[in-house]
C-alpha cells in the first residue's frame, strides 16, 4: 500500500513539474565556438531526460554484462 502511495506521489510530482515547464516561454541558448543552438526550455528538459534515461539504460546493460559470469555460475551450481 505504501509503495502504491509512493508511486502516486512521484507521478503527481512529475505532472506538476511538466505543467510548470510547459508554461515557461523562455529560450535556452547554447553557444559553442561558432555554433549556436536555440530551443525552448521544455524541449531542452525533454532532451536532458532522454539523455539521462539512455545513460541509466547503458549502466543497467553494462552491469548485467559484467555480473553475467557470476550469475551464470551460481545458476549452474544450484
Amino acid at each position: 500500500m505504501i509503495r502504491i502511495l509512493w508511486y502516486f506521489l512521484v507521478a503527481v510530482a512529475v505532472a506538476l513539474i511538466a505543467a510548470f515547464m510547459a508554461e515557461q516561454t523562455g529560450d535556452l541558448v547554447l553557444t559553442w565556438g561558432r555554433t549556436e543552438i536555440r530551443m525552448s526550455l521544455p524541449v531542452a528538459a525533454g532532451i536532458a531526460g532522454l539523455g539521462l534515461a539512455a545513460v541509466l539504460l547503458l549502466h543497467r546493460v553494462l552491469t548485467g554484462v559484467i555480473d553475467a559470469p557470476g550469475t551464470a555460475s551460481r545458476w549452474l551450481a544450484a
